[in-house]
């Protein structure tokens, strides 16, 4: 088979627009070319298939070039959050909970896991939200678990739970995911809907909507919130418990908290007290120091000191270059010694202790040394809270 046409392209290309209705009419151009008179070039239908082929993939119109570009992400917010009850006991019941929130809307997704650890829910819980995703997205995921976050930034190595892990590195294949470690148990709207959520998953042994709608309910409509809106309203919280214990209750012990000098050491019962600055200190055990050594004190006083520490932290064998990273922080305290009454010089009003709102340890006894040793001075009357 010969085709012919004219010696000049630009009539040719003139003549046939479009690439489309040549391929689609090139059984009928052999017809309408011999109606022109002059010089013809013979091509084969192959030499003018590969010149036009070119043209014949390139849109035709500006609708086509938008519709041939890929689709912007959508932005999604998750806040996931696992639970293990009587973790690392035989009847551990653990679940996982993820909100998920998308222009101010959210969704609550779980699951019942049966026997798992702590960190097998945490990464469990993750994976659950970035399945529960219909398409790719660009996904800001907020979780309490450093171990999730640190293994999935690549900073932790992994030497245990690879078939969680597998999961997770699926479910996070097709997005764009940020990885950030927001503190648990700190008064965040969103965090603390997931955490209870997956609690009363744990604790119910399945899945009930009501469990999900309540975390839903809790949340209500809100805007996705980057990292710096959840530190500011973590510390809001913080503060606003701090001014609250302050302002009604002052400073002092709450109860418990007595102290007794048995066996050359201190012991200390259980109990409960405010300090200066608000916070909260909590002894659930007896707990038991060293007296002062030393021959010059004649008397010497037991505080209790609030700080922050970090708890549940990597499994052995999970991480090799951090195992001193935690995966929560809870607060904690502190019991020492020293020769200064740190209550001394705070003024006491209508029988109740006024907190100077500075940070410092607490005084709880004092101490008197005699030749027989050390002895709880019982004259000494605390700062209390009635």
């Amino acid at each position: 088979m010969r085709i012919i046409r004219p010696a000049n392209n630009k009539l040719a290309f003139s003549l046939f627009p479009s690439s489309s209705l040549i391929l689609r009419n090139i059984s009928n151009i052999q017809g309408f070319i011999q109606g022109f008179a002059g010089v013809a070039v013979v091509v084969s239908f192959l030499q003018l298939r590969d010149r036009l082929g070119d043209w014949k993939t390139m849109p035709s119109t500006g609708a086509d070039r938008l519709a041939s570009r890929p689709r912007p992400r959508k932005h999604v917010t998750i806040f996931c959050d696992g639970s293990s009850l009587g973790n690392g006991q035989m009847a551990t019941r653990a679940a996982a909970v993820a909100l998920l929130g998308y222009k101010g809307a959210w969704r609550a997704v779980g699951t019942y896991l049966g026997c798992a650890t702590n960190q097998q829910a945490e990464v469990a819980a993750a994976a659950l939200g970035l399945e529960s995703l219909r398409e790719p997205c660009r996904v800001h995921l907020f979780t309490d678990s450093r171990y999730v976050v640190e293994t999935m930034s690549g900073r932790f190595r992994r030497k245990a739970n690879h078939e969680w892990w597998e999961r997770l590195d699926k479910a996070a294949a097709k997005h764009e995911v940020k990885w950030e470690w927001t503190r648990g148990h700190s008064g965040h709207l969103i965090q603390e809907a997931a955490d209870k959520a997956a609690r009363r998953i744990a604790a119910s042994g399945r899945v009930d909507d009501e469990i999900l709608r309540a975390a839903i309910d809790r949340v209500g409509t809100t805007d996705a919130l980057t990292l710096e809106d959840l530190e500011l309203t973590q510390q809001y919280f913080r503060e606003r418990l701090k001014r609250h214990n302050r302002s009604l209750h002052g400073f002092g012990i709450v109860s418990g908290l007595n102290a007794t000098v048995k066996s050359g050491q201190i012991i200390v019962e259980p109990g409960l007290a405010l300090d200066c600055e608000g916070n909260e200190l909590v002894i659930e055990s007896v707990q038991s120091i060293l007296p002062p050594s030393t021959a010059d004190w004649h008397t010497a006083f037991v505080n209790v000191c609030f700080f922050e520490e970090c708890t549940e932290s990597i499994p052995p064998g999970g991480v090799e270059e951090a195992t001193n990273i935690a995966a929560n922080i809870t607060e904690s305290f502190m019991l020492a010694v020293a020769q200064k009454n740190l209550n001394h010089g705070h003024k006491h009003l209508r029988a109740r202790w006024l907190a100077c709102g500075r940070p410092h340890a607490l005084t709880i006894a004092k101490l008197k040394h005699s030749s027989q040793g050390w002895r709880v001075d019982r004259g000494y009357r605390a700062p209390a809270i009635k």
